[in-house]
């Protein structure tokens, strides 16, 4: 089972390769980030509004 996801993952990893480029994983990383930020802000709100 791992060999088969770990052949997957670098089949997708060669087939994606030249769709990413410096500029979409900036864009990925800073959506990630507002994600998180997010996230962190609703679970104190959740936990300090109680």
């Amino acid at each position: 089972m791992v060999l088969t996801t770990d052949i997957a993952k670098s089949y997708l990893a060669a087939s994606i390769q030249h769709i990413l480029n410096v500029k979409v994983i900036r864009w990925m990383n800073v959506i990630s980030g507002a994600a998180l930020i997010i996230f962190g802000i609703k679970v104190l709100m959740s936990i300090f509004m109680k």
